[in-house]
């Protein structure tokens, strides 16, 4: 009799045994373990075996940190790992394998995981899902300290929250391994149990392809940009801090080198929003306009050097000119002309003082505002 393909992609937390619970269905160790706090299995790595009726094909899949989910470029790898996946298996997953530790407490943060999973994947993740709970050994110890009952499922169906809540989702699919056993008989039948839970899922519903995957694009795409939005705008709010500052050090020693500098600077930044709004679906347009500000903020204040130059001068030449007009009054050929361009050179400046004293008033209100 031919052998049932069975096709499963293992997930889960670094350090709850994922690539070990692979090792224990493939019946030897292929994939390496990552129990460091700091790394993540990002690439994928399969391998088959024979069982009984079944060729079994276990995919290892990304392993997740506690917090790497709520990352943009997380759930980006953890995609392109699908697609890899889904290319290295034409015929599709028949079973997800999620890898929990017993002992660790199932929070609203592993529950987070879970639901953005199931948003990167679609609704037919969680139908073809199987939770293996690892550390098995740890679940009989604490049912015999704590002198309860010593069936699994008991447990589970005891259990609150988030962790009931998703046993329910599954429909019991819940099996506890202890990934360091050493009874081959044992082992073989928890290998047995797993199978056939993967070939039930299997003959209950379509495989997870390509097709299955695409369907969820827009509800991925829409996830990552919701998540990569945030970042931008904190990389964005922070080169707009530092140019702020950059303009109020340039008033202090200021020359054109260093505001071409910075306008060269603002016009980067420009650029970089519009491109990442393309990507993202325009969500930085108020950031594109603190960044315009930015740039006004800094014409404006050099406007307003420039004004209080000008009236400075003006207020100067005018001083200059009545001094001279008023000692021509004292010459009696040249009065009549010099009282003339006395009250021509006075209306003259006061107007241009006028001007330029409302325009640096309202570009004081403007910086004020």
């Amino acid at each position: 009799m031919a052998e049932e393909k069975v096709n499963v992609f293992l997930m889960g937390k670094t350090g709850h045994g994922k690539s070990t619970t692979g090792n224990m269905m493939l019946g030897r160790k292929v994939f390496k373990s990552k129990s460091s706090a700091t790394s993540t299995t990002k690439d994928v790595d399969f391998s088959f075996a024979s069982l009984i009726n079944f060729l079994l094909m276990v995919v290892d899949g990304p392993g997740l940190q506690d917090t790497c989910m709520d990352e943009a470029e997380d759930k980006q790898a953890i995609s392109r790992s699908m697609s890899n996946a889904l290319a290295m298996c034409y015929e599709g997953i028949h079973a997800f394998l999620f890898v929990l530790q017993f002992g660790v407490k199932f929070t609203d943060e592993e529950k987070s995981v879970l639901d953005a999973l199931k948003c990167l994947f679609g609704d037919g993740y969680l139908d073809r899902m199987i939770v293996v709970v690892t550390y098995g050994a740890s679940f009989y110890d604490a049912m015999e300290d704590e002198d309860l009952p010593l069936d699994f499922h008991s447990w589970c169906r005891n259990q609150e929250g988030a962790f009931r809540e998703l046993y329910e989702s599954c429909r019991g699919r819940f099996v506890l391994v202890e990934n360091r056993e050493k009874d081959s008989v044992k082992k073989q039948a928890k290998r047995m149990e797993l199978v056939n839970l993967a070939a039930a899922l299997k003959r209950e519903y379509a495989p997870y392809n390509c097709q299955c995957f695409e369907q969820t694009q827009f509800e991925r795409e829409k996830l990552i940009v919701e998540l990569k939005v945030p970042i931008l705008k904190k990389k964005i709010q922070k080169e707009v801090s530092l140019l702020t500052a950059e303009i109020e050090q340039f008033f202090e020693t200021s020359s054109d080198g260093d505001r071409d500098k910075i306008m060269d600077r603002v016009r980067k930044l420009l650029d970089e929003i519009d491109q990442e709004d393309q990507r993202y679906g325009h969500h930085l347009d108020e950031l594109r306009e603190l960044v315009v500000s930015v740039g006004q903020n800094l014409d404006n204040k050099l406007e307003l050097v420039r004004i209080g130059a000008d009236l400075e001068n003006t207020r100067k030449a005018k001083d200059k000119w009545l001094m001279v007009t008023s000692r021509m009054l004292h010459f009696p050929v040249v009065r009549i002309f010099a009282g003339v361009a006395l009250l021509t050179s006075r209306a003259v400046f006061t107007s241009k003082e006028k001007k330029l004293t409302e325009r640096q008033k309202k570009l004081q209100e403007i910086k004020n505002a």
